[in-house]
This record gives structure tokens, C-alpha cells and sequence, in this order.
């Protein structure tokens, strides 16, 4: 709270603290709404990965290349061992 807070009486702080409290709670409960609704939680290490393929298929946005990253995979009738192997793991570390 970094604006300067004018009352006249300790009814009114109390009242002004209680709605600046309600307001954050509001502002912060909407920022993470938006975060599950619109955002992807990668983890330090995957985005780094998904930058770097990014950067190799010249693709401008992380939506085009997880676009792209979709379409290979529901276009693809085999999947490679290896890729294989990395979703026994993953199903496996209960990710």
C-alpha cells in the first residue's frame, strides 16, 4: 500500500485496510484464474528446450511452435523408441 492513507477516525483505517485487503485477495485470486486458464508451466529446464526449438524452426511465437509440436505428434501414425521411452518415464515420475 504505497498511497497515503487520509482518515479521521480508527473506524475508517479499519474499514480502508479491510477493503485494500479484499482488493488484493480479489487482484491476486483473478492473476492466478488467468495463469490456469491461459498460461503453461514448463519449468526452468523444458523452456529453455522449447526456446532452443523454437529458435531452430525459426517460429516467432511459443504458440506456433507448440502448434507445431502438436500437429507432428496427432499426425504421426509411429512413434519413435525414443520418444517412447521419454513417456514411460514421464507417466512413470507421475508427470
Amino acid at each position: 500500500m504505497s498511497e497515503t492513507l487520509r482518515v479521521k477516525t480508527q473506524y475508517e483505517v479499519i474499514q480502508k485496510l479491510l477493503a485494500y485487503y479484499h482488493r488484493s485477495e480479489k487482484e491476486k485470486n483473478d492473476l492466478r484464474d488467468y495463469q490456469e486458464q491461459q498460461m503453461v508451466d514448463l519449468g526452468m529446464d523444458s523452456k529453455t528446450r522449447f526456446k532452443e526449438i523454437q529458435q531452430v524452426l525459426g517460429l516467432r511465437t511459443e504458440g506456433a511452435v507448440f502448434e507445431f509440436l502438436g500437429d507432428c505428434y496427432q499426425g504421426s501414425l509411429q512413434m519413435p523408441m525414443v520418444a517412447f521411452d521419454t513417456y514411460r518415464k514421464l507417466k512413470i515420475d507421475g508427470k
